[in-house]
């Protein structure tokens, strides 16, 4: 489809240059300044839904909406990567990102600043040019570790229980053991390679769960500008069903930024259940350049220890030929010793 590039509606009527994309990655701008990051493959009517309210209950509480950001994206998993990546960023990160696209579109029509930087983002909804000083409320998809980025007043919710845990940091071998009714996050740049080695390793096949598989369960039963958020809820759904009954789930995640982990080891959490992650490594040439800082920054947390602070127990970091030398994945008690 074709669609305005670089922010359509902000800066007031200002013409944009038309590209073709299948998905994009979009960020609004709330009444109340919070910022609120999605993605469609049809940005224009995926916005109409948000002002009518029936997109998102969370700005569906906080119109009227501006679009502030628009980013082309390949294919529909590049944009749900990309999404997952913007969410984890703190607010100032996700201003300079406006900012940045906002001066690469040149002076005319676009933009002078961004909510809460020193000059204010013009809206196309009829909405203040400028919020009131700390009126800015962080939502669940902007906070960070820094208190300083979430403001809390008297009567706020309580901020989301740390999970930080000891995190052990596993030695490659050829045969995987852990408990029974575990979740097992399994990341990698090259998505065939990770599920080709999940195909050969993972004897149960209802423990296995994807976005990809449930996006094309959903594909042509539901609203393609519905898919997104059917697809997340559901394998969420899917995550905590297992889990509660204590069955184990191996959850191979497209995005390798910690947000996109994050609620699912929260579920686990709440269920009591172990938690593990494994990252499968590959060549250069298959890392594209939008996952080469998050994959670093895994890789830098896996081998230091520090994905405890994620709420992982374990960790395990596979080459290719370590990825290649596991001949088994088990999910049993290990043996007993008479």
């Amino acid at each position: 489809m074709a669609h305005r590039s670089g922010g359509a509606g902000i800066g007031g009527g200002a013409a944009y240059r038309t590209r073709v994309a299948d998905a994009w990655v979009y960020m609004l701008c709330c009444r109340d300044g919070s910022l609120y990051t999605g993605w469609s493959s049809d940005v224009p009517a995926r916005l109409e839904r948000h002002r009518a309210g029936r997109a998102s209950r969370y700005t569906a509480s906080r119109l009227p909406v501006a679009l502030v950001l628009s980013l082309p994206m390949p294919d529909r998993r590049a944009a749900m990567r990309e999404e997952a990546r913007i969410k984890a960023l703190p607010r100032q990160a996700k201003l300079a990102l406006i900012a940045a696209h906002a001066a690469a579109r040149g002076p005319t029509g676009s933009p002078t600043g961004a909510p809460g930087s020193a000059a204010a983002l013009r809206h196309d909804g009829a909405m203040a040019s400028k919020p009131p000083a700390r009126s800015v409320k962080i939502s669940d998809d902007e906070r960070t570790g820094w208190s300083s980025d979430r403001p809390r007043r008297d009567g706020a919710p309580p901020r989301p229980a740390s999970l930080a845990v000891h995190c052990n940091v596993l030695a490659p071998t050829d045969r995987l053991r852990y408990s029974p009714g575990s979740l097992l996050v399994v990341v990698g740049a090259s998505h065939p390679e990770r599920d080709a080695f999940l195909a050969r390793l993972v004897e149960d096949r209802g423990s296995l769960l994807s976005h990809g598989r449930v996006s094309d369960l959903l594909a042509g039963r539901v609203p393609e500008e519905e898919i997104e958020a059917r697809t997340e809820e559901l394998l969420r759904a899917a995550v905590a069903k297992r889990l509660e009954s204590r069955e184990t789930v191996v959850l191979a995640l497209d995005a390798l930024d910690p947000a996109a982990r994050e609620p699912y080891v929260r579920i686990a959490a709440a269920f009591k259940r172990p938690r593990h992650l494994i990252l499968l490594e590959t060549t250069r040439d298959q890392v594209s350049e939008q996952d080469l800082a998050p994959l670093n920054e895994l890789r830098r947390t896996l081998d230091a220890g520090e994905l405890g602070a994620e709420g992982f127990q374990t960790a395990l970091r596979l080459g290719g030929g370590s990825a290649a030398e596991v001949k088994r994945l088990l999910f049993r008690p290990p043996p007993r010793e008479d």
